[in-house]
């Protein structure tokens, strides 16, 4: 049984090595951090400037993705998470400016233990500003279980215009132009429903084998398993240059 009160966070270099720090660098340097509640942030243009900052905060909620921003009056909806569209699902560009979701139908208690049935038809990729643009790209695929975030494959960009995703009805997925809807299989026999957490270069993606409780560094080029990792996790990032990455492990 899990305990829920430990765990260990683990920083894996994918070359072994002393990790240099950045020239300029002095000891105990960080960014500045600005605390304030969102709920407390002004909704007026003239107030709102009382709390200034560059770029966007985003949070999921119940009902979506919103975003606010000190240029815009209001804060507004990036994407919706309800029965036809879940946001809950999606995924962030590497600049931020897109986000890509699954969209389609739900089917609501579907079996005695309560759980849906999600339909999609569909992946919206929707720009994060204001002006609401979207593309849509065609996809069928299905999932039953007790939520959308649950049941449902996420995309995953591995850059600014091309994402991959995995899938139980288009040969188990594969590399998506957002823009375009170009569409190039998987080829590679780790299957996409096992892969996670590409690394912004696409070189690596982490590999859970659910059966054996334990994860796997996947190199792309290669196809090949390059490290085992004793424990799975969903919660996984990696260093910007793709060196190395952050990994929370639980301890049963």
């Amino acid at each position: 049984m899990r305990n829920p009160g430990r765990y260990i966070v683990m920083l894996l270099f994918l070359v072994v090595g002393m990790a240099q720090a950045p020239a300029g660098y002095a000891q105990g340097d960080g960014w500045p951090i600005v605390q304030q509640c969102i709920e407390s942030v002004p909704s007026s243009r003239s107030l709102r400037a009382q709390w200034n900052f560059e770029g966007v905060i985003f949070s999921l909620t119940r009902d979506g993705v919103r975003a606010i921003r000190v240029d815009f009056p209001s804060s507004y909806f990036v994407a919706l998470d309800d029965g036809t569209a879940f946001g809950s699902v999606g995924a962030f560009s590497p600049d931020g400016r897109w986000f890509a979701y699954p969209a389609g139908s739900t089917s609501f208690w579907v079996n005695s233990v309560g759980d849906n049935a999600y339909g999609v038809d569909e992946i919206r990729v929707v720009s994060t500003d204001p002006r609401a643009m979207m593309y849509r790209v065609p996809w069928n695929d299905y999932g039953i279980g007790p939520a959308a975030w649950w049941t449902l494959p996420r995309p995953e960009w591995i850059d600014n215009d091309t994402f991959v995703i995995a899938g139980s009805m288009a040969g188990g997925g594969g590399i998506i132009d957002a823009f375009n809807a170009e569409f190039l299989p998987w080829d590679r026999s780790a299957s996409l429903t096992s892969l996670s957490h590409f690394s912004p270069d696409y070189t690596r993606a982490i590999l859970q084998v659910h059966a054996e409780e334990t994860s796997g560094v996947y190199d792309v080029d290669s196809d090949t398993t390059l490290a085992s990792i004793p424990s799975r996790s969903d919660t996984v990032a990696w260093l910007p240059d793709s060196s190395g990455f952050v990994m929370e492990i639980w301890q049963d």
